[in-house]
This record gives C-alpha cells, sequence and structure tokens, in this order.
C-alpha cells in the first residue's frame, strides 16, 4: 500500500515537525532514499511552503535531505521552542 497518496500537502500552517515525520515515514514506506524524498518533496507543498520551495535558486536548494530539513523547521517551526 502507498501511504505517500493520503499524505495532505504541507502549506505552510500547522505542525511542521509532525508533517515532516509523516512525509518521512510515507517515503521510507516507499523504499525512498534521502536524495528521491529531496527530488519529489514538492509534490507535497502547497500555498506558502511550495512557494517558499520555488523560490530557491538552483544554487540555493539544498542537495541534502538534513540540509532540507533543518531550512524547512527554521522558517516553518515554533520560533518559542
Amino acid at each position: 500500500m502507498t501511504f505517500m497518496k493520503y499524505l495532505r500537502p504541507y502549506s505552510g500552517k500547522g505542525d511542521p515537525e509532525g508533517w515532516l515525520e509523516n512525509y518521512e515515514a510515507a517515503s521510507r514506506s516507499e523504499k525512498w532514499n534521502d536524495s528521491q524524498m529531496l527530488a519529489c518533496i514538492g509534490l507535497k507543498l502547497a500555498k506558502r511552503a511550495k512557494e517558499w520551495f520555488t523560490n530557491f535558486s538552483s544554487q540555493e536548494k539544498p542537495k541534502e535531505w538534513e540540509a532540507f530539513t533543518t531550512l524547512f523547521l527554521e522558517e516553518f517551526g515554533n520560533e518559542d521552542l
């Protein structure tokens, strides 16, 4: 069963850590590696999150999953934590 099709896109609202954990779990269930997860993340982003992601230039776009998650949580995480 593919869990990825049940994962709602992340719009920039809600719990970014929880959503990212769900994305990673769905990706791992598909047996994706970090490169595949990074290549497909844009397909599961919407609204403000999609705009944030598409505004990266080719030089700025993260090349590794860990770098992406750091930038993602910096952008959408709760600054009070």
